[in-house]
């Protein structure tokens, strides 16, 4: 999956169960709305699990965003097809309502790929400073994770932490 989505903007995953895992979960309307209004120049991976398991939590932490389709609480579960159907004409339909819009941001944004080597960078230092214990590191990974993921870093940013990140690798050494 890390592979697939690497030369993503933004990344959606649909699961019809919310979990406990530091992530921030959004209805259906709502990111049809955001990817309206902030994200229509991106490129978009949008991920769905297989009918019998659904997502894993591991699945779920690559992603950008969690998303839920709203369906009554005693059938949250959909077929595989119908929910890929739903989420392929809700997106339809925001793209033809959009007027042309000139991108206003002077850099593309970091694609997952390049996210996810800044990330991993990090975790590099993280380790090499002892910031955490490597064999209990509860939901450090998680959270860095998901705050780069939400946080729409583009590409020029990405590097100006990549270059901290190798400044500090050649102090430590």
């Amino acid at each position: 999956l890390r592979e697939a989505l690497s030369d993503s903007t933004l990344s959606i995953a649909y699961t019809a169960r919310k979990r406990d895992m530091s992530k921030q979960f959004t209805d259906n309307k709502s990111i049809i709305k955001e990817i309206h209004d902030e994200h229509y120049n991106d490129k978009l991976a949008v991920v769905f699990g297989g009918e019998a398991s659904g997502l894993t939590n591991d699945h779920l932490s690559l992603v950008t965003r969690c998303v839920t389709i709203d369906t009554h609480e005693n059938f949250s579960s959909l077929n595989l097809s119908q929910a890929v159907q739903i989420i392929a004409y809700e997106i339809r339909l925001s793209v033809l309502g959009r007027e042309e819009h000139e991108d206003s941001w002077d850099v593309e944004f970091a694609n997952n790929e390049q996210t996810e080597r800044l990330i991993d960078h990090m975790d590099e230092i993280m380790q090499a400073v002892d910031f955490y214990d490597v064999e209990n590191p509860r939901k450090l990974l998680v959270r860095v994770r998901r705050f780069f993921k939400r946080s729409r870093i583009d590409v020029m940013e990405a590097n100006i932490f990549r270059g901290l990140f190798s400044a500090i690798q050649k102090k430590i050494k």
